[in-house]
């Protein structure tokens, strides 16, 4: 009896080994080095900022960076933030004064108690969430588009 369950929890061992590593590359996340112009866009605004976990998606070809606080970072493939996001706190101010100057002045003359949450970059430009506000959208020198 107990070389049967000796049996039945290596074959349960062998089973998981074998399944779980197909199941991470079925998805294709890996665990590779960032590029420099990620790691020094995530020193100069996120230094203080205890990470949580980063990844790779070889697929999408999209870095995944989140921190313990809520904030999450993705970057494409050569570095480039693509989507800068907060559960909890607003976009610490480095991050808004890379933003295009009417963006800015923009959101602090129409929404002046909002913080920003969420900013990505499109093709078109930017699409901004507000906290408590609709989503707003900018074309590539910060001009306001539309509120979605």
């Amino acid at each position: 009896m107990k070389s049967i369950r000796t049996l039945l929890f290596m074959m349960n061992i062998i089973f998981c080994m074998a399944v779980l590593p197909a199941s991470a590359k079925d998805k294709h996340i890996e665990q590779v080095d960032p590029p420099e112009k990620m790691t020094v866009f995530l020193n100069k605004h996120f230094k203080d900022v205890a990470l949580d976990k980063m990844k790779y998606d070889a697929e999408d070809g999209i870095y995944e960076v989140k921190f313990k606080n809520g904030y999450e970072i993705d970057f494409e493939r050569g570095g480039t933030w693509i989507k800068i996001e907060s559960d909890y706190y607003p976009l610490p101010k480095s991050i808004i004064d890379i933003l295009p100057v009417n963006m800015v002045k923009y959101i602090a003359e129409n929404y002046p108690r909002r913080s920003i949450t969420q900013i990505k970059k499109k093709a078109y430009g930017y699409k901004v969430e507000l906290s408590d506000s609709p989503t707003l959208v900018f074309d590539k020198q910060g001009n306001f588009v539309k509120r979605k």
